[in-house]
């Protein structure tokens, strides 16, 4: 959050310098991988790594943004530029998809174990009770008894 208020403030004080936001974003983009790199905000490696990745992303459209700010003029090397960044929005959707996609199977593949795990206890638990090994007593509440004293 602080993060998008920061790129928004940037926007707003430096809204007649191009370059000027352009190079504050780059470093706002730089501070950030530090702080990811360094301090692994997230809940597992995978998951810091794909963050990461979203950011040297950031970084680098940040920094093709520098063509468009009238330091090229050339309309070849725009044209170009646009193509690449293509490229890198391209790369990050493939990511965060297959991130996406290898979450859901873990998750997934935790279920039915934990599943799995219940079922055997359960079927453990019928076998002994069949078997006359497992007694279940039931404390039955004043209501229950109640029930079962009008049944008889």
């Amino acid at each position: 959050m602080y993060r998008k208020l920061a790129l928004v403030f940037i926007a707003v004080i430096f809204k007649d310098s191009v370059l000027a936001q352009i190079f504050i974003t780059l470093f706002t983009s730089i501070i950030f991988m530090l702080y990811l790199i360094e301090f692994k905000p997230m809940i597992n490696t995978f998951s810091n790594v794909v963050v990461i990745l979203h950011e040297f992303a950031i970084y680098l459209c940040t920094l093709l943004t520098l063509v468009y700010s009238d330091v090229i003029t050339s309309s070849l090397i725009r044209y170009k530029v646009a193509n690449v960044w293509v490229i890198i929005i391209g790369i990050t959707l493939v990511i965060d998809t297959v991130a996406s996609l290898l979450s859901l199977v873990l998750r997934s593949k935790k279920t039915l174990e934990i599943f799995a795990i219940k079922c055997r206890a359960d079927m453990r638990r019928r076998r002994l009770l069949k078997e006359g090994k497992l007694k279940i007593e039931v404390e039955l509440t004043p209501y229950q008894k109640q029930i079962l004293a009008y049944k008889n």
